[in-house]
């Protein structure tokens, strides 16, 4: 980066620390004055053109990093925390000049959407020079992340790689293969089926046969009210037509389900064959 400035470039860094061959070469040192335990931090500008009244504010978990020293013969003080401490400066290298701030986390998205501290990522990028190209790189990428793996020694070893590799192929396949026989559960059986059945048996042996059409009659009704929104609180005030069109049912087989179990009502006894007719009507409204 040194020659990339010495070349007329000018570099813009954000970062709460820098390695000591760098700080030594731009003679500058930073320092963490806290760590996470203000509720409050306020960044500005010394430039009174740009600078906002009260700051711009972070709420919580926003390190006090600042530059503890610099070249004041060189550097240009850009900004400051806090009101105090110098947060962002500028300094010349050959050609160019390096921008560098102490507040990553002021240029991350969190803090960009809150208390419009967007203006401050904005107006501390203005000092860049508005025309070239612009190369933007971040430290932090997956490569980076990767290579601080407690596993980087053995992937950088191929002996070690290949190993560690066929144990865990083998933990792998030796595991399934030696898997416990896992036993067949028998699903539950479906009792109320049975017991349906069952009752429906003993209704059928007892020869009460309104008593059954009456019941399938009910449950018609039931199925008017839930599936189709129709009223039934009066069945024989049921419109025919409109109960045709809600259910996509012939009118005539409606009148002949409301027909028929009015004359079931009336009479004290149906026989099998009366009852036969009315579960043909019935089963006639259920098909599809």
């Amino acid at each position: 980066m040194i020659k990339f400035a010495e070349k007329g470039n000018n570099i813009f860094i954000a970062a709460r620390g820098y390695s000591n061959d760098f700080a030594n070469i731009l003679n500058f040192k930073t320092e963490l004055g806290y760590y996470f335990t203000k509720d409050l931090s306020i960044l500005n500008f010394e430039n009174k053109k740009i600078d906002r009244k009260n700051g711009y504010l972070y709420k919580k978990a926003f390190e006090h990093s600042y530059f503890s020293s610099f070249d004041t013969t060189k550097t240009v003080v850009l900004g400051k925390i806090n009101n105090n401490d110098v947060n962002y400066i500028k300094i010349p290298c050959g050609k160019g000049y390096f921008f560098i701030n102490t507040q990553p986390v002021a240029f991350t998205n969190y803090a960009l959407l809150n208390e419009d501290n967007s203006e401050y990522a904005y107006k501390a990028l203005s000092y860049l020079p508005s025309d070239g190209d612009v190369i933007w790189d971040e430290f932090y990428k997956p490569y980076n992340a990767e290579a601080e793996s407690p596993l980087r020694y053995v992937f950088n070893s191929l002996g070690l790689k290949t190993a560690y590799i066929s144990v865990l192929m083998y933990m792998l396949f030796t595991a399934k293969r030696r898997q416990r026989i896992i036993p067949i559960i028998t699903p539950l059986k479906n009792t109320s089926l049975n017991f349906i059945e069952t009752i429906a048996v003993l209704y059928y042996h007892k020869k009460n046969h309104k008593d059954i059409a009456l019941k399938k009659y009910n449950y018609f009704l039931e199925t008017l009210r839930s599936k189709y929104y129709i009223n039934t609180d009066k069945p024989e005030e049921l419109d025919y037509k409109l109960t045709s069109e809600k259910t996509g049912k012939p009118v005539k087989l409606i009148k002949n389900i409301f027909k028929t179990v009015i004359k079931i009502q009336k009479t004290r006894s149906i026989n099998e064959k009366e009852l036969e007719l009315f579960n043909n009507y019935i089963e006639d409204f259920y098909k599809k």
